[in-house]
């Protein structure tokens, strides 16, 4: 039997304004800023005495568990914010115990609270539970595997399967606690602000350097530059997207700012993977809008690609330029790959190798590495720079075919979003994730951007809120609100 909250309206209409919790929003400009303070302090080195942050930590956890008798959204929103931080900013106690997994916690303890005041069942069920439950059940097949053959370090296992855990966890944790459009509208706008504040966090006190060099490569607010690049493809064009459904209202050109602090975070990462997910993915934005548009921003990058003098700074134009070198001998054109790109063919040939003889339980989680060395000339210890072949040599192809299953479920509820939905908000925010969805496919073909908590989670919060829209939809059982070949 459903209760009152889940029968509240989910789903606004066509040209219905979303209301506004100016309240909530103020509260969060203030605590982004305030946190915004706390990182920036923290990366000139320790903040306080060790004592001063500790009881700091567990007096604001303190506070928030109290909150959560009354309501989870500010435990849930907490863990929002942190999340791109949590690498920068763990905050461990000890085995297991660090600031996210405390979060995770007092929220949960929330939403039980919840439940027991209004009488709601919070566990319902997704279209992406079995497969889900497949992926965890092969990760950990895997994992077991790596760590029977690094002597059953069972420690490392542990820590090491958090990583897949804690994302997947906080999917269905997003899925549970949204239970009305305005919860939804709340959380997606936490969500931007993380994100927001993150690639303000990256470059606000960066400098473009004359020329490229590898030390200095900016990304480190959140993780490691290539890992940031990709953290920022898979969730900035719902930025765009709201800006674009708004376009005639003057407020909504404000977004645009941190759209911007996005793009230059990827450009001063000098991720080359980066930034090739961010092409594709903003042509199949442009498309996805509009065909006529999609073929203009094609057009542009493809002149970027070929004269990037002309467009970029001098430093990102030389790290694009040095991927290959064309010399001509004889009428004949000779290619040479820069160190970097050509150990990337040498590695993935490796790779290919290894899967063909581990086709089905892979080598182990993080046996890769160590192994590659005896299928390609490379040193031991190199990463293989492409997700998908990391994912089948060490966990096997069941393990990647399920990932690829799921990602396509993913898309697939995304799409249906954002064509039938009567939402505009929803339906912005759907277009701006097909587009993060893109960039994760493509962004993952030159390295492992899904197993890091602060660089998937929002990935998978997005896709909760996504799935969350679908499932009202398929209960209401709403109809199409425009045909399939139409365009906005």
């Amino acid at each position: 039997m459903r209760n009152k909250v889940t029968n509240k309206a989910f789903l606004a209409g066509e040209g219905v304004p979303p209301p506004i919790n100016w309240k909530l929003y103020i509260g969060l400009v203030f605590a982004g800023l305030i946190a915004g303070k706390v990182v920036a302090m923290s990366q000139r080195g320790a903040v306080g005495t060790p004592e001063m942050r500790l009881l700091v930590l567990v007096s604001a956890q303190i506070v928030l568990f109290i909150l959560a008798l009354f309501s989870e959204k500010f435990s849930y929103f907490a863990l929002i914010i942190y999340i791109p931080f949590s690498l920068k900013l763990p905050g461990d106690y000890g085995f297991a115990v660090n600031i996210a997994n405390i979060l995770i916690l007092i929220t949960f303890f929330g939403l039980i609270m919840r439940s027991v005041k209004t009488g709601e069942t919070f566990f319902e069920k997704t279209s992406l539970d079995k497969l889900i439950v497949l992926w965890l059940v092969l990760l950990t097949m895997a994992f077991m595997h790596g760590a029977y053959f690094a002597d059953k370090d069972w420690t490392v296992l542990a820590i090491c399967l958090k990583r897949f855990l804690t994302p997947l966890l906080i999917y269905f944790l997003t899925f549970w606690v949204i239970r009305d459009r305005e919860y939804l509208k709340d959380t997606l706008v936490v969500l931007l602000l993380g994100l927001s504040l993150a690639a303000f966090l990256n470059i606000k006190d960066a400098w473009v350097p004359t020329h490229f060099r590898w030390e200095k490569r900016w990304g480190e607010v959140a993780s490691q530059g290539n890992l940031f690049a990709a953290f920022l493809v898979y969730n900035m064009f719902i930025l765009l997207a709201i800006f674009w459904q708004n376009i005639r209202k003057p407020l909504y050109w404000g977004l645009l700012i941190p759209f911007f602090w996005c793009l230059r975070s990827i450009m001063l990462s000098y991720s080359r993977g980066g930034w090739i997910a961010l092409s594709v993915a903003s042509i199949a934005f442009a498309f996805l809008k509009n065909k006529f548009i999609g073929v203009a921003v094609l057009i542009l990058f493809l002149m970027i690609y070929k004269a990037p003098h002309a467009f970029l700074p001098g430093s990102v134009a030389e790290r694009i330029t040095s991927t290959s070198t064309v010399s001509v001998h004889r009428f004949e054109e000779y290619r040479q790959y820069e160190v970097s790109a050509e150990s990337r063919l040498v590695l993935w040939k490796g790779a290919i190798k290894m899967i063909a003889k581990n086709p089905v339980l892979g080598v182990g989680y993080m046996w890769s590495r160590k192994l590659i060395h005896e299928y390609a000339p490379v040193r031991r210890g190199r990463d293989l720079h492409n997700g998908y072949l990391s994912l089948a040599a060490e966990m096997g192809l069941p393990t990647l075919i399920v990932f690829i299953i799921l990602i396509h479920h993913i898309f697939k509820a995304t799409w249906v979003v954002y064509r039938k939905c009567p939402d505009p908000l929803l339906r912005a925010t759907a277009h701006g994730f097909l587009a993060g969805i893109v960039g994760f496919i493509v962004a993952n073909m030159f390295g492992d951007r899904f197993s890091s908590e602060e660089t998937i989670t929002y990935f998978w919060i997005i896709a909760a809120i996504i799935m969350k829209v679908k499932t009202v939809m398929d209960r209401e059982a709403l109809p199409v609100m425009r045909q399939q070949g139409s365009t906005e």
